[in-house]
């Protein structure tokens, strides 16, 4: 069983034991605090994606760093158990998922460290605070300012990709899961997430997951509704690009024009 969620860790997170094969830069997470090292790290991705500034680099940066943050979800809420994310226990590398594939950034732990949840719920409670907290507040949260500190975009906008990414985390966690106490616990501790885990633990006024769904016109099928993105994850200022149908800074008829266009070359390829 450790070996089957080693490799899900793996494929799904991008979080490994072992250095990924062909990584071509790797730093301790702790020197990516030192705002010169951060500046080079966010140069050397800039060529990776194109960017056209660094609001790009940024954005994806984080994306990648908050896949912690789903890969211990998993870890907590699947396997009753949580990880070392300490920023002391974290290589962070950049290398190809695959051969020829497109550069990742991923996460060696030097130490695969367990410790398993309480039997008892007021117990495991507590658990789920202290691991969850150490993670956003003693890992993620110095790695994103540090970023914003460097780039000078906006630490509330990296930490908006959150609700977007949980949301398909969670929904596919969920249609994955056949065990019906695992289920209870993914809706639970994302509960707690959402609801409960102080905001100070990000250094926010409000928790990052607290935010109101908005949906919009599926792009394929105008009888559903998809959910917009919180924040925009910055794609249209990487060459050649553009925004995103669910971006928040897409102007409604915008949209409504990509849907035509998209619907349009579906008949025609179906044709």
């Amino acid at each position: 069983m450790k070996n089957e969620y080693i490799q899900r860790l793996d494929e799904l997170f991008n979080i490994h034991l072992l250095e990924p094969n062909g990584a071509f830069y790797s730093m301790p997470a702790t020197d990516l605090l030192n705002e010169s090292t951060m500046r080079n790290f966010i140069d050397q991705y800039a060529l990776v994606i194109k960017a056209l500034d660094d609001t790009a680099t940024a954005a994806y940066i984080a994306s990648w760093f908050l896949g912690m943050a789903t890969g211990l979800q998993y870890m907590v809420s699947i396997q009753n158990k949580a990880l070392d994310f300490s920023l002391e226990n974290v290589i962070v590398h950049m290398s190809p998922k695959s051969e020829g594939s497109y550069t990742r950034i991923s996460f060696q732990l030097r130490s695969w460290a367990e410790t398993k949840a309480p039997v008892s719920d007021e117990k495991r409670q507590e658990w789920r605070t202290d691991v969850l907290s150490r993670l956003y507040g003693e890992t993620l949260r110095p790695l994103l300012e540090c970023i914003s500190a460097v780039t000078g975009f906006n630490v509330g906008q990296m930490w908006g990709q959150l609700p977007m990414k949980f949301h398909h985390f969670t929904t596919n966690l969920l249609e994955q899961t056949t065990s019906s106490e695992e289920k209870q616990r993914v809706i639970d501790d994302f509960h707690f997430l959402q609801h409960e885990l102080n905001p100070s633990v990000f250094g926010r006024s409000k928790n990052p997951f607290d935010v109101k769904v908005r949906l919009i016109e599926h792009i394929e099928d105008p009888t559903k509704q998809m959910r917009m993105k919180n924040v925009c994850c910055r794609y249209f200022r990487t060459e050649g690009a553009q925004y995103c149908y669910t971006c928040p800074l897409m102007k409604e008829e915008d949209r409504a024009a990509r849907r035509t266009k998209h619907r349009a070359e579906i008949i025609q390829a179906n044709a």
